[in-house]
């Protein structure tokens, strides 16, 4: 069975082959290098600018306002060892 099917086999592994070097790998890159270029020009200036009006804005007040704890706390420890 195993000799009688091979023709085929080989066959269509070559059929197989062919189509996906003449169809597939050149599909799958027009459509990766057209999905890079819609994400750079479309999506990312959009992540850019809303990432630089809100996120980043809270961000900085966090920080802030960790440094300003931090400031406290340390203040607190001179202020405790002064009255010991």
């Amino acid at each position: 069975m195993y000799k009688q099917s091979m023709p085929y086999l080989s066959r269509v592994a070559f059929q197989a082959h062919h189509y996906t070097i003449k169809y597939a790998v050149p599909t799958m890159q027009q459509g990766v290098s057209t999905a890079t270029i819609f994400i750079q020009r479309h999506v990312w200036p959009t992540i850019r600018i809303a990432w630089g009006q809100h996120v980043e804005p809270q961000i900085l007040k966090i920080q802030a306002k960790i440094a300003s704890y931090a400031d406290g706390r340390k203040m607190e420890a001179v202020a405790a060892d002064i009255e010991q």
